[in-house]
């Protein structure tokens, strides 16, 4: 077997002891493991240290760690609950892991990284897990990331908004943008003035006065947030609908071109495009014949 410290280093952990590596019969690589001393009865939430309670009831807990080589790799720790001061008897912290998971952290990173760039499908496909564990992945990684989500709405000058559908057109979410750092800074479902004074209503006064430019399309219930609660903040039409709005403009215009310059020629006798017809019948044929006789 690999050395301990190898295996360490594979699984990219910290403040864990490697014990026993086991290849099961389907396989799958499962590896005993125990925290180090300092890391030991501490509390799943808070990560203070605490008194020692019981073993639980689940006997032997087990986490998901990256596969080595499209093997399944399976982490395995006796069960310990503790009881802390603040939350009373919990799971006991793990460092490899987040409470309530039963993933390790590079797993969860790796699959809410490829969440980003794929498909949920893809992804719970490519992880081997199910659709829905997907998004528990991702809820858990973006609030272990985010952790003062009221900063996001600090320094505010220039804000994009824009609604999109999902589902076959049936469902819309609004999502607002700072332009300065090119990230998303709130998401809500629905679309309209109702959705978009949320936005709103969670900044304070003096974050509503920094904005001073508010983008998006034609959209009238835009138009009244706006003026309500930014009323220094200029209005403006983003590139992306300008750029849009002038392709259909386009096409209406080369719409009606063909349709003029069609009914200005003057139409062929009905002979000759028998004719024409029939020419391009015997072309396609011949070249359906070669394909034919290639293969062959």
């Amino acid at each position: 077997m690999l050395n301990k410290n190898c295996i360490k280093t594979i699984l990219n952990v910290k403040h864990t002891c490697i014990d026993k590596v086991t290849m099961l019969a389907d396989t799958s690589i499962m590896i005993q493991v125990h925290a180090t001393k300092c890391e030991q009865y501490r509390c799943g939430i808070c990560g203070k240290k605490s008194k020692f309670y019981d073993n639980g009831n689940e006997g032997a807990r087990t986490w998901r760690a990256c596969d080595w080589a499209g093997q399944k790799v399976i982490l395995v720790v006796p069960s310990c609950r503790v009881n802390c001061k603040e939350h009373g008897v919990v799971t006991c912290h793990f460092p490899w892991t987040r409470h309530g998971s039963r993933f390790t952290r590079k797993f969860e990173e790796q699959t809410a990284w490829m969440a980003v760039n794929c498909s949920r499908l893809a992804v719970a496909a490519f992880m081997r897990i199910s659709w829905n564990t997907v998004g528990s992945i991702i809820k858990r990684v973006e609030k272990d990331l985010d952790i003062n989500p009221n900063a996001r709405f600090d320094n505010l000058v220039r804000i994009g908004v824009d609604e999109t559908s999902y589902r076959k057109g049936h469902k819309y979410i609004t999502t607002v943008v700072n332009h300065d750092t090119g990230n998303v800074i709130w998401v809500a479902k629905g679309h309209g003035k109702t959705i978009f004074e949320q936005f709103f209503k969670q900044l304070t006064p003096a974050q509503r006065e920094s904005i001073q430019l508010g983008s998006g399309d034609g959209a009238r219930w835009i138009d009244e947030c706006i003026r309500e609660y930014c009323p220094n903040a200029n209005r403006c039409v983003d590139p992306f609908h300008v750029i849009e709005w002038a392709m259909d403009a386009l096409d209406t215009v080369r719409v009606d071109a063909w349709r003029e310059a069609k009914a200005k020629t003057p139409e062929q006798p009905k002979a000759k495009q028998d004719v024409l017809r029939k020419k391009h019948l015997r072309r396609i044929q011949l070249q359906q014949s070669l394909r034919i006789q290639k293969w062959h």
